[in-house]
């Protein structure tokens, strides 16, 4: 499948990116759109890094070794196209991050009609809208849904808890907060997938800054920039306050913290043929075999 993740900026897209490639590859950052190119990561025998302007013309190329994590983006670049090594195992997947919806500056304009543009790409298979656990603003209403109504495209939704006074994915608050989010999309005319049938909402509740965090610090802190190296660590010390200070208990294990991102359902759901299956001709009970045969086909095999 090929998988667009999308959103406003901050909202975790370029986070739940490290988590799905199981890496520190995609740049993030704090307060400002960090993403300004479209990112896609697919797995290759021969991995490498691919700068490509808006005509298509490779920019640069670079073979995959240590140097990739100095890897300088020359100006033009529209699209980067990251081949990976199989370590980074995406199951035939291809990802492709994208800049915000709605971005500020002198890129914004840019970024939208890059974001937009793939939303409306034929060849996309699926679109996960990342949120924010709050209900929808009106940036997402605004700048995001309109065109997901337009493209009538294949759609799941997460709810990234990245607000610090609600960052539990299974709190009840924002078990409510995801069941008003699905209520809001519904009465907005969006069309949406559940995730996991243990879910009572359609909109997953995770945590991706959890899940990025104990499988770096299970694989070995390895970061391609500065600044992904500075969030992770502000990131982390802000988990251990959170357990610490507002929780009164030692911080997880690892695995324990992995577990409560709550992401386990995501990674399921793309990898599993079958689940998506069932779980999409539950969602649309009106489509016949016959039309769910060949839009499963068409869409998600």
């Amino acid at each position: 499948m090929k998988i667009a993740i999308i959103g406003t900026f901050q909202v975790g897209k370029s986070t739940l990116v490290n988590c799905l490639i199981n890496d520190s590859l995609a740049g993030v950052g704090i307060g400002n759109p960090t993403t300004h190119t479209l990112n896609y990561y697919k797995n290759s025998s021969c991995p490498e890094i691919l700068c490509r302007d808006i005509s298509g013309r490779c920019l640069r190329k670079q073979a995959w070794n240590e140097e990739v994590r100095e890897f300088p983006i020359p100006l033009g670049t529209v699209r980067i196209m990251y081949e990976l090594p199989k370590s980074c195992d995406l199951h035939g997947n291809t990802l492709i991050d994208t800049p915000g919806l709605d971005s500020a500056g002198k890129d914004a304009s840019w970024d939208t009609k890059r974001t937009v543009d793939i939303i409306k790409d034929n060849t996309v298979d699926l679109l996960i809208l990342v949120v924010s656990n709050t209900q929808l603003d009106s940036a997402i209403r605004n700048n995001v849904l309109p065109f997901l109504k337009e493209s009538r495209k294949p759609l799941i939704v997460l709810m990234n808890c990245n607000r610090r006074s609600q960052p539990d994915p299974k709190s009840a608050i924002n078990q409510e907060t995801a069941l008003q989010i699905d209520e809001q999309l519904r009465s907005f005319g969006i069309r949406h997938s559940r995730v996991s049938e243990y879910c009572e909402s359609k909109v997953l509740p995770c945590n991706t800054v959890w899940w990025w965090i104990s499988q770096r610090n299970r694989a070995g802190m390895i970061f391609y920039n500065q600044q992904t190296d500075d969030v992770f660590h502000e990131r982390y010390h802000e988990i251990k306050n959170y357990f610490a200070d507002i929780l009164e208990e030692p911080m997880p294990s690892m695995e324990m913290l992995q577990q409560k991102s709550n992401l386990s359902h995501l990674f399921a759901y793309l990898h599993d043929v079958e689940i998506r299956k069932k779980l999409w001709y539950k969602d649309n009970p009106s489509i016949s075999p016959e039309q769910l045969k060949s839009e499963l086909r068409k869409r998600l095999n």
